[in-house]
């Protein structure tokens, strides 16, 4: 495979797995500004981070250094959504 699709597929993912991490944060903070339940708060919290640690370690066991461009994309997503934060406010 060619380097830059490697480089554009590592990215994707990233960008990817960055906006299912903070789509899920957002969904964290919702419940407990909603007052919700602790536990449900906790276990989001807990299933977003695990998910993300998963995603990051299956790429670089199989792909190695690959995984710093998902890590490109995955700050892409962050910087992203602090954007669309700041725009509400």
């Amino acid at each position: 495979m060619e380097e830059a699709v490697k480089i554009a597929i590592f990215l994707l993912g990233g960008l990817l797995a960055g906006c299912v991490h903070f789509a899920l944060l957002r969904r964290n903070i919702d419940l407990i500004i909603a007052g919700k339940s602790a536990l449900v708060a906790v276990l989001v919290t807990v299933g977003r981070l695990a998910l993300t640690i998963a995603v990051f370690a299956v790429a670089t066991v199989l792909f190695g250094v690959g995984v710093l461009w998902m890590l490109a994309g995955f700050l892409a997503a962050r910087f992203a959504a602090v954007q669309i934060v700041r725009a509400r406010a």
